[in-house]
């Protein structure tokens, strides 16, 4: 039979007790912090130039498909002008005048002309002009007075008697 011998404690315990403890510094300590608090810091940094890179692309991106839209839309629009001149045209207008209508073209029997200008009626029907009535609101005198002008004062007609003149026109 194999007996084994005993053997002294074979643990970690009697080195425990060889090796001393170190205590760390103050300095250290603070060392590990600010460490810490640049990374800290570096790692926000780069997250904020992310979030902007990100931002800025998708903003290009939308600029691009606005600028796509406004171009698809210019493009449509003068589509549309170019249909609504075609439809506006004057032959068009005529033709549909005469085939769904039933309009006839005038002969020169059905107009009739009439003189425009500053000679009044007198150019349509041969007449001598008649004599232009006084405005309804004219008072005859010379006298303020009569005129209804306090205190005798001259009224010179200007720009409120050109007025009353073209609304009774």
């Amino acid at each position: 039979m194999i007996v084994a011998r005993e053997v002294a404690d074979y643990g970690l315990e009697a080195h425990r007790r060889s090796v001393p403890v170190q205590v760390r510094s103050g300095a250290g300590k603070k060392a590990r912090f600010s460490l810490m608090v640049m990374v800290v810091f570096a790692f926000v940094l780069a997250a904020a130039f992310s979030y902007a890179n990100t931002y800025t692309m998708n903003v290009s991106y939308q600029a691009q498909k606005i600028e796509t839209n406004i171009g698809m839309l210019e493009a449509e629009n003068m589509n549309l002008r170019m249909a609504i001149d075609r439809l506006d045209s004057l032959p068009r207008v005529e033709m549909l005048a005469v085939t769904q209508l039933g309009m006839v073209r005038p002969t020169p029997n059905d107009m009739l002309f009439v003189a425009v200008g500053d000679s009044g009626p007198a150019a349509v029907s041969g007449a001598a002009a008649p004599e232009p009535a006084k405005p309804a609101y004219a008072v005859t005198g010379s006298n303020p007075e009569e005129r209804g002008l306090p205190g005798g004062k001259p009224s010179d007609p200007g720009i409120l008697h050109a007025f009353l003149n073209l609304v009774v026109r």
